[in-house]
């Protein structure tokens, strides 16, 4: 299996995006607080936590990243 390459994950995935609108959210350290990366998240798309509580009933554990990893996404959706 191939390493991780977050720059080639960002050329491609960023590739027909502006660069204001791509964010790199990181993953907290092993043993962090689970809300971190919820934080986190929100303050890259810029959403209020008030806004989008995180409670939920249901919880997801593994959310397919490794303890200090990263996790992409784009704020396409939120300048339209």
């Amino acid at each position: 299996m191939k390493g991780f390459d977050p720059v080639r994950v960002l050329s491609v995935w960023g590739a027909d995006l502006p660069a204001e609108q791509i964010h790199v959210v990181t993953a907290p350290a092993a043993g962090g607080s689970p809300e971190q990366l919820w934080y986190r998240f929100l303050g890259a798309v810029d959403v209020p936590p008030s806004w989008a509580p995180h409670e939920a009933v249901r919880v997801n554990a593994s959310v397919g990243i490794h303890p200090g990893g990263t996790a992409l996404t784009s704020a396409q959706s939120s300048a339209r």
